[in-house]
């Protein structure tokens, strides 16, 4: 969850939103509870793995639950498109200009190749970078909230309404997926232990963190002083 949408998208979002940018992460962040309870029904009813494939086939037939595997399969092929753009802008900056601006796509495309090495290499290796990964991540971030918040500052959200509801509404719209990925735990819900507590304990802890953790991220990101000119 705290990946592309949480790290690329905020800029987009406050050129729609302004300000109210925190609204429209709070907003999305309430819109994914009613499917994430309709999944969380059905993970503990049916506690196998597979997500959405499992339950569509079993409720509605092999056809449609091929149709919907497909379906999530594109959702998260563009997703990781996406993401791995996003990584590539952002390891651009540590390298010299002369490299010029296009060298986010070789990266990206180096980044297709790491990753996929890494899954061939097996799972456990996979979850043990993973796991690494988000300590890390979690730990910037911390580092990132700490220090940012000293240089809060109200008059940046002055205005905060003059966007219009519209817009923060369709800005909602777009930083939706920022969120989506707290329901994929679907997927592995036959691996989990007693599914019926801990399944939506994780699920409606995930959503929290993310929802704050997305609002004081935009928060203080809004409030950064700008650089130097």
């Amino acid at each position: 969850t705290l990946s592309s949408g949480f790290f690329l998208l905020p800029s987009f979002a406050t050129q729609m939103a302004g300000p109210a940018v925190i609204l429209a992460y709070f907003i999305a962040g309430l819109l994914l509870i009613p499917p994430m309870l309709s999944k969380i029904e059905l993970g503990t009813a049916m506690p196998r793995s597979g997500g959405a494939y499992y339950f569509l086939d079993r409720s509605l037939g092999p056809m449609i639950g091929t149709i919907g595997g497909l379906g999530i399969w594109l959702a998260l092929l563009l997703k990781t498109a996406f993401a791995l753009v996003g990584m590539g802008a952002y390891m651009q900056l540590f390298l010299p200009e002369s490299f010029g601006e296009s060298m986010y796509t070789v990266i990206a495309l180096g980044l297709v190749v790491f990753f996929g090495g890494l899954n061939i290499l097996g799972a456990k290796k996979t979850i043990a970078f993973q796991i690494g990964l988000v300590f890390v991540l979690l730990l910037l971030l911390s580092w990132f909230l700490v220090a940012g918040s000293f240089t809060v500052r109200a008059v940046n959200f002055h205005g905060f309404f003059d966007s219009g509801f519209d817009s923060i509404f369709a800005t909602a719209g777009l930083v939706f997926i920022s969120y989506v990925g707290v329901t994929k735990v679907i997927s592995v819900a036959g691996e989990i232990d007693n599914p019926e507590r801990n399944l939506p304990l994780g699920l409606f802890l995930a959503i929290g963190i993310a929802i704050t953790a997305g609002g004081c991220k935009t928060i203080v990101t809004r409030s950064h002083p700008p650089p130097p000119a």
